[in-house]
């Protein structure tokens, strides 16, 4: 009987240690740990971020590219939140960037064949022509011939409708776009929009697959660059 009693008195001693060992001990901040991770990952710097209070970035190398991921601190309706940057520069000077399409406006109908291709003014109209899944959004760009000859690429159409998403009010949302040659894929603080900086909280390994997605399109935009400078 007092062995029994015994053996008791010793298994809820051991509970009791691992119970307090377990809620006295210092806990990860999530934001710091899955940034060291990603510093860790590609030998890369983890910087406070200039000019942004309580923000960080990670410069870093792969595959021959060079990467930018910054995480910032952002006020939102009272509360703090967070949002990823992932950012990669190349030798194109390309921008592109996509918009929710306004409402549908009246058009003037040619009246002649003379008129095709040419506004009321007299100017030519150039215009990019969207995929079928794009075409829910305007878009602005510097260099039309350039974003036509990027968008006729199935593989990188792909990856930017991978990105694409709808607000709470169901309207057209990108995650990505191209400013001056350089690439910026935002990481949402909600999980109800891709890509979510919370994915790389739960993994920060995760981020591999948007690298190998980028590098896919630096390839294009460094093609597009070299035919701009010829």
């Amino acid at each position: 009987m007092w062995i029994v009693i015994a053996i008791l008195i010793i298994v809820m001693l051991a509970a009791g240690i691992v119970y307090l060992s377990t809620t006295t001990s210092p806990k990860r901040e999530p934001r710091r740990h899955y940034l060291g991770q990603i510093a860790g990952l590609f030998e890369g710097a983890l910087e406070p971020l200039p000019g942004s209070e309580n923000s960080f970035e990670i410069r870093f190398s792969y595959q021959g590219q060079e990467f930018r991921y910054q995480d910032v601190e952002i006020a939102e309706f009272r509360h703090v939140a967070y949002r990823g940057y992932l950012k990669m520069k190349t030798p194109s000077n390309l921008t592109l960037r996509f918009t929710e399409r306004p409402p549908a406006t009246i058009r003037v109908e040619p009246k002649s064949i003379e008129d095709v291709g040419t506004s009321m003014w007299g100017k030519s109209v150039e215009q990019v022509r969207l995929p079928k899944a794009l075409q829910e959004f305007s878009v602005y760009t510097n260099n039309f011939f350039n974003a036509n000859r990027l968008l006729a690429d199935e593989k990188i159409t792909k990856i930017i409708v991978g990105y694409k998403n709808r607000d709470s009010r169901g309207h057209p949302l990108m995650s990505m776009e191209i400013s001056d040659g350089e690439v910026v894929l935002e990481f949402h603080p909600t999980e109800d929009l891709r890509p979510s900086i919370l994915d790389l909280h739960h993994n920060p390994t995760s981020i591999e697959g948007y690298l190998k997605e980028l590098s896919l399109l630096a390839g294009a935009l460094k093609s597009l660059g070299r035919q701009e400078t010829d």
